[in-house]
């Protein structure tokens, strides 16, 4: 699919990468003027190819895998849905992939932005989005950790399954929250995910890993083998409580999700009961396999200037 000029009145810096058309009202002030957005060099140049190399059948691969990734997928699902309760004026998916949320997102906001690295996965996001729906998403490729929008536009900032994809760690975590922050009101809110590390415990007791069967070994030479899926930096939750605290976030809200293993529950499916059960008992949910966050924006912490570093 071809790239699209943006349209000059909405004030789009030149160089800006957009696909699709572009929603004519609701972000004319919204962009930034002095800054070249681009997607950022240090993004492992294979992790945007499996991405873009996936982007097509993305949704029949990962959601047959009901005991990993489609289970994630399923629950965080459901989560934003629980958070979104109140009307708003804009909306920004970070990462947003295939478009997953991008529906639920327009149930609530008036309008959306969907940014992405991978111009496949935007393209496919586009794609699932009924055509007469479309003039209130704008769709941009850019990286989260340089977000092209002004201080203080948007009402919501969502953030899944993104932040272990960053090279950089905790140092990347921490700067992708501080644009967050910058880009949001001071009423806004914040929902985000992430992998943890102490699931990595279960290596010791459990070591038969899920077998993924329902993909072909063609689907999986394809998709995985050829352009590897890289996970860059699992985190500890107190670690990113702590970052999102000092970003200026109050946390209203946080789940854990899936304490066994894949390759226990895919084995022994009716654990499934038990796990739900588990990953609402303190200390015991600090072992599932990754946490969600609902947060609005702390107003008692002041606002500092935020300069992009080049």
């Amino acid at each position: 699919m071809e790239l699209l000029r943006p349209s000059h009145r909405l004030d789009f810096t030149p160089g800006r990468r957009i696909l699709g058309t572009v929603a004519e009202r609701g972000c004319g002030s919204c962009w930034t003027r002095s800054e070249s957005v681009h997607v950022d060099r240090s993004v492992p140049l294979n992790l945007r190819r499996h991405f873009d190399n996936i982007a097509e059948a993305y949704y029949q691969i990962v959601d047959r895998i009901w005991y990993d990734v489609g289970y994630y997928h399923k629950r965080e699902g459901e989560f934003l849905r629980e958070q979104l309760s109140q009307p708003l004026n804009l909306a920004l998916d970070a990462g947003c992939g295939p478009g997953r949320h991008l529906l639920t997102l327009l149930e609530r906001a008036h309008v959306v932005i969907a940014i992405d690295f991978s111009r496949q996965m935007l393209s496919k996001a586009r794609d699932a989005i009924p055509p007469h729906r479309r003039g209130r998403i704008h769709f941009v490729q850019a990286d989260v950790r340089r977000i092209p929008l002004r201080m203080g536009v948007t009402d919501l900032v969502i953030n899944i399954e993104v932040l272990e994809h960053l090279p950089g760690g905790l140092a990347d975590a921490r700067s992708t929250l501080a644009e967050f922050r910058r880009v949001l009101k001071s009423h806004g809110s914040l929902v985000i995910e992430a992998p943890l590390e102490r699931h990595r415990r279960w290596d010791h007791i459990w070591s038969k890993p899920a077998s993924y069967k329902e993909l072909t070994e063609e689907e999986k030479t394809r998709y995985y083998e050829k352009f590897p899926l890289t996970v860059e930096h699992l985190f500890l939750d107190e670690d990113l409580d702590s970052l999102l605290e000092r970003a200026g976030f109050l946390i209203e809200t946080k789940r854990y999700v899936r304490f066994f293993p894949a390759g226990l529950i895919e084995r022994h499916p009716s654990l499934e009961l038990v796990d739900k059960v588990i990953e609402r008992v303190p200390f015991l949910n600090r072992v599932c396999r990754e946490a969600m966050w609902y947060m609005r924006v702390n107003l008692r912490r002041s606002r500092k200037p935020f300069a992009w570093a080049h």
